[in-house]
């Protein structure tokens, strides 16, 4: 789940109680609908927006179908975070709505952020089918999970380039040759 902001960097998870009320409510507002489906919703709160994707997955299936909303907020203001995210979940409660009742007549939301009103205000929708446990699953693959309060997202300035010289350097080795091994046997711990 990507912010609509570029400037959204820094950020922390809405809290999993405030997730798991979100997943109960739509439960039982779209029980009919949702019979043989999950519900899957997850946040972040970015200094600038909140972000939030409700989605659900039948079972057996790996394409979820995500509704995702970006509503600015400010920090300074008491309870602009609640009231934002709040809106988000009516939106996407409505989008929802829309969805189940016209299926495949409903207007097709945009895969990219596009701006929108919603009682009055100003948010960003979009929608993904983008699967939140295959996501999950492949970061604890790659270790990338652990439980922090705040995270900070990675730009394409993060990411460490490799120079020609570190090339050449790296054509010219022995693949066989241990870096580390101070024997001079050009074997690692491995051989």
């Amino acid at each position: 789940m990507k912010p609509r902001l570029k400037s959204s960097k820094k950020w922390t998870p809405v809290p999993q109680d405030v997730i798991i009320q979100i997943q109960e409510l739509f439960k039982e507002n779209f029980h009919n609908e949702l019979q043989n489906m999950k519900i899957i919703a997850e946040g972040k709160i970015y200094p600038e927006e909140i972000l939030l994707r409700v989605g659900h997955i039948e079972e057996g299936r790996l394409t979820q179908y995500n509704f995702e909303v970006s509503m600015p907020y400010q920090l300074t203001k008491e309870d602009s975070a609640l009231i934002a995210l709040t809106t988000c979940v009516d939106a996407i409660g409505s989008l929802m709505a829309e969805y189940f009742e016209k299926g495949e007549e409903a207007e097709e939301l945009p895969y990219s952020w596009t701006e929108s009103l919603f009682d009055g205000k100003k948010i960003w929708i979009q929608h993904s089918k983008e699967n939140s446990s295959l996501e999950k699953e492949a970061n604890q693959l790659l270790g990338v999970v652990d439980k922090k309060l705040l995270y900070e997202e990675e730009s394409e300035e993060d990411v460490e380039l490799v120079s020609e010289d570190d090339l050449e350097d790296l054509e010219d080795s022995d693949p066989d040759e241990d870096p580390d091994d101070s024997s001079g046997s050009g074997k690692g711990p491995l051989h």
